[in-house]
Order: C-alpha cells, then structure tokens, then sequence
C-alpha cells in the first residue's frame, strides 16, 4: 500500500477495552488478597519500632540512674508534671530527686517518647501503675513489671519486662 507523501501508516497495537477491563480485574483481586498481610506487615513494623524505642528510653533511665546516682522515672506526665496511668500518650524520662513521681522542673527532663498513633502501651507493674522508677543504684525494687505494647486492629503484640534489679528485656508476642 503505498502511501502519498506526509502520511503515515497506522497500526494499532494497543489493548482491547475487554483486555483492559480483564487486567484491572486481575490487579484489584491481587491487591485485594495481599492488602491485610501488607497492613499487618506495617503494624508488625511499627510495634517492633515502638517497643525498640520503649525499651531503649528505660534503658537510658536506668543507666542515667546508675551513672548519675539519682533516681529517674519514665511516666507519662499529666498538665501539671504529676505522672499519670494513661500510658497511650507521650512519655517522659526525668531525674525525680525527691521521688514524687512529678517533674519539677524542665531542667531534670531528659526524654520524651511519643507513643505512635494505633499503638496501645500497658503498664502492669508491681506497686505503683503510674510510673517506672529507677533508684541511684539502677533498681526497680517496688516497679518491676511488664510493658504491653501492641496493635490497636489486629493481635500483633511485644513484651518489655523490667525485672527488680531494673533489667530490661523484650519477648515477642506469644514467647
């Protein structure tokens, strides 16, 4: 076929509507089947970071405890400074001298630690619910316990456990 001068031969070589409509069809039930591992994934991840960060903080208190001979506390502080039992918020890390489980003044506050959105945090401690307290010499004697940190959709959980001689350490959910 021959063509006259400043046209060209056209060839179609692109997908039929039915073709297209098969391929979206194919996609959507892919992404469908893969999209609650892929969340699961995400929240598995960001449990694992959280817990990491959690457990790094205590461990910060208590070597501050140890090497600076002064009690430190790790608690989420209310408007006042007073520690309080929602552990769903931000946490504090600070010297409390006077062992009042407040912080009294912004000089003695070391860290804060932000417990991310769809991340629940329990504390169940021996004594005292409000507040993990380390003493001059690195001891947790009336707050051992363990901290719950998990997903708040799905079952994905970690374990941080701060035993009586103020040791930190983590277990995966069903450990």
């Amino acid at each position: 076929m021959e063509l006259e001068q400043g046209q060209m031969e056209r060839k179609n070589r692109g997908m039929g509507l039915a073709s297209q409509l098969v391929s979206l069809a194919v996609l959507s039930a892919i992404i469908v089947m893969f999209l609650p591992s892929g969340l699961s994934w995400v929240m598995g991840n960001r449990v694992a970071g959280f817990s990491r960060d959690l457990a790094h903080a205590a461990h910060q208190a208590r070597h501050l405890a140890l090497t600076e001979g002064r009690r430190v506390t790790l608690c989420p502080l209310d408007t006042q400074g007073q520690c309080t039992r929602n552990w769903n918020g931000v946490l504090s890390t600070f010297f409390d001298d006077g062992a009042h489980r407040a912080l009294s003044s912004p000089d003695h506050l070391i860290s804060i630690l932000d417990v991310p959105p769809g991340i629940d945090l329990h504390w169940g401690g021996f004594g005292n619910k409000r507040a993990v307290h380390f003493n001059g010499s690195g001891l947790t004697s009336t707050t051992n316990g363990t901290f719950l940190v998990s997903a708040s959709t799905s079952r994905i959980e970690r374990r941080i456990i701060i035993n009586r001689q103020g040791r930190v350490r983590m277990k995966h959910g069903g450990e």
